[in-house]
This record gives structure tokens, C-alpha cells and sequence, in this order.
């Protein structure tokens, strides 16, 4: 078969959107957890809910969050997850 088109490169520049969201959440008082990766973060996540003992958590659930069951992961808790037209959405500036 024949090889598909060249990837296209833009001329524009794109700053490091891991970092602006880290500023972004620290500024309105976040907390940042950086993972390696999902089982790891998802690691972390159980340190917290055993820290804190929440009874209820909400989850804005896109892709991967959407695939986890965090109920049966964390019986203990209410997980409430917010409907794809309620989430939000980040807006830069």
C-alpha cells in the first residue's frame, strides 16, 4: 500500500500545557499530584480518599477516567460523576 500523507507541523508554538494547568490550579489553591501513570495516580487517589475518609467524591469523568470504576475500587465512598454536558472545559487565555 501506499505510504500515507506527511504529519503536519504547525508554525505556530505551543507552551507546555502541563505547566499552565499546574500554574492555573496552584493560583486558585489546588493541589498537584503528578503520576507516572494511571495505576500510579490511581494509587495516590487511595492514599487520599484514606487520608481525608470522604463519604462523597465527584468525578468529571472524560477518557480514562470514564473507564474506571471507582466504586467497586472504593466501596466506602458515594462516587457521583458529572454528565459530558456539565463538565468542564478549560478556557486559556
Amino acid at each position: 500500500s501506499a505510504p500515507g500523507p506527511t504529519p503536519w507541523k504547525s508554525r505556530r508554538a505551543f507552551p507546555d500545557l502541563t505547566e499552565r494547568f499546574i500554574q492555573a490550579l496552584t493560583k486558585v489553591g489546588g493541589e498537584v499530584y503528578l503520576a507516572e501513570g494511571l495505576e500510579s495516580a490511581l494509587v495516590r487517589v487511595g492514599s487520599l480518599l484514606a487520608e481525608l475518609q470522604p463519604e462523597q467524591v465527584v468525578v468529571d469523568g472524560g477518557s480514562p477516567l470514564d473507564q474506571i470504576d471507582f466504586q467497586a475500587r472504593w466501596p466506602e465512598v458515594i462516587w457521583n460523576r458529572v454528565p459530558a454536558a456539565q463538565r468542564w472545559r478549560p478556557t486559556w487565555h
